[in-house]
């Protein structure tokens, strides 16, 4: 299953096979029990239509009784004065649930006839449940970039991406359309008033961060009419003479100067500042209101342009957290491809395809490798056989004498020629050498290894699970992380293979 739409279907067509058998019941649940205490997802598959909601289960009820004991319950209800019959079988993540009106409980065959259909069933439901999160993760990020378009339409001439964009094409705007020679934007930074970028004495348009102006300077006298419109203490602040005046420019010898606040609503971000450094012209009172209407136009445009930035960084984290999803929701349908491979062996040999299936996963998840096997240790740790991706002659028999008989002699690896093994084992640490460099220092427990392999061994349960490459330095840790996870589900399931041997 690719798509929710296709999950009725699916449903449908099962239901349709158990009818066929003859078995009959009038309505069909499942429960995936949620980490939240008493919540779960009840998915109510039959009869039509198919739908699930999230609902409440105390403790007592049978769903959560059955799932926590194991044990499958068949109980009869009179209340509404019929009898109706309900059975409840467990499942690793709930319950599946069924009922029927009929004088007779369910039947033994019929009970296993329903665990053999509640696990088929379950892969489906938690198929559909981890493929609805994700499609709805994607309709939220639809929404927000629906949003983004509506905020950010590109009917400001000083319009960005950026608020550094902005402020660039503000300082154009002020001296190509506007008649000043320079200008300079200043935005507020906590209590200081910070440089963003400006014109300076070359007419470059620079960065100017080190410019800054106090807000509330420790001295009153301190507090520069720039300070003071930035405050809202000013309406504007228009000079002929700055220096002249006493006010200390940079530069130090500027004449006519003008400085307005840039406003969105009642708040004021900044200050637009101007003058005519190189031409010495005077400014006209009329020309700082055309300064303050572009002040204001560059202040929603940057106000616009951090909105942007804000929803650009949330649509990043939104697809990040859906590439982990769909990481994650990949790492489970491979975890349940390793289990149903380990599930499905019948005889000890059948090892060989619970192995296969690991490096099979491993490498859609490119973990590429040249051999990957396991390594099944016998009791005392002092030897081990190993076992790869194909049936070897007579490997049945080999490995049921070895795992039932211990220390009897069966050909199996001595721990002295492969030293980490053993050692892997008992730590439960990895290992991962990105060159064996046969007969290179430092290298001793790898000298009955080919030179140049790139190899990583981790624990399971009863020995390791190791992958190698004939490359050196191929691997690294996320390769690392991946083979430890399916050694875990190895170390879950190893048990029905012990079972296998210990019937043979």
């Amino acid at each position: 299953m690719d798509d929710t739409a296709e999950f009725p279907s699916l449903v449908a067509e099962i239901l349709s096979q158990v009818k066929g058998t003859g078995f009959s019941f009038s309505a069909l649940s499942i429960y995936l029990l949620d980490a939240e205490p008493s919540q779960a997802t009840h998915y109510f598959l039959f009869p039509l239509p198919i739908g699930w909601d999230t609902v409440l289960l105390a403790e007592e009820t049978v769903e959560r009784q059955v799932n926590a004991t194991g044990k499958p319950r068949v109980w009869k209800d009179t209340s509404a004065g019929q009898s109706l019959w309900h059975l409840t079988i467990p499942t690793p993540l709930g319950a599946v649930k069924i009922s029927d009106l009929r004088e007779e409980g369910f039947s033994a065959t019929e009970q296993i006839f329903l665990e053999q259909l509640a696990h088929s069933l379950e892969m489906l439901v938690l198929r559909h449940r981890d493929l609805y999160a994700l499609e709805m993760e994607k309709a939220q990020i639809v929404r927000v970039d629906a949003d983004l378009m509506a905020l950010y339409n590109g009917s400001y001439k000083l319009s960005g991406e950026t608020q550094d964009e902005v402020v660039q094409k503000i300082i154009q705007t002020a001296t190509t359309l506007l008649p000043f020679d320079r200008a300079g934007v200043f935005l507020r930074d906590d209590d200081l008033l910070r440089g963003a970028w400006g014109v300076d004495e070359k007419g470059r348009v620079v960065p100017i961060p080190n410019t800054v102006f106090p807000l509330y300077p420790e001295r009153p006298e301190d507090l520069t009419e720039t300070a003071r419109i930035a405050l809202g203490e000013r309406e504007f602040f228009l000079s002929q003479d700055l220096d002249g005046e006493g006010r200390r420019s940079v530069e130090g010898d500027i004449k006519a100067n003008v400085n307005v606040p840039m406003r969105v609503e009642n708040q004021i971000i900044g200050v637009l500042a101007a003058d005519n450094f190189f031409t010495g012209q005077s400014i006209l009172r009329e020309q700082a209101t055309s300064l303050m209407i572009l002040a204001n136009q560059g202040a929603i445009a940057l106000e616009h342009a951090r909105l942007y930035g804000n929803i650009q960084a949330e649509i990043v984290e939104r697809r990040c957290v859906e590439e982990e999803l769909e990481q994650e929701y990949r790492l489970r349908d491979a975890d349940n491809a390793i289990r149903v491979a380990i599930a499905g062996m019948d005889e000890p040999e059948d090892l060989c395809r619970a192995v296969r299936e690991i490096g099979d996963q491993l490498n859609r998840f490119g973990t590429s490798h040249d051999s990957c096997t396991i390594q099944v240790m016998n009791p005392e740790g002092t030897k081990f056989i190993s076992l790869g991706q194909t049936v070897r002659a007579n490997w049945n028999k080999k490995a049921v004498a070895f795992l039932m008989l211990g220390e009897r002699d069966i050909r199996a690896a001595p721990v002295e020629n492969y030293p980490w093994v053993e050692e892997v084992w008992r730590t439960g640490k990895s290992r991962y050498v990105p060159d064996t460099g046969y007969g290179r220092a430092g290298t001793e427990d790898d000298r009955t290894l080919l030179a140049g392999l790139s190899l990583i061994d981790v624990a399971f349960s009863h020995g390791t699970l190791a992958i190698n490459k004939k490359t050196p330095h191929f691997y690294s840790e996320k390769d690392v992380v991946l083979l430890e996870r399916f050694a875990r589900i190895l170390s879950d399931g190893f048990q029905r293979f012990i079972d296998i041997t210990e019937r043979k």
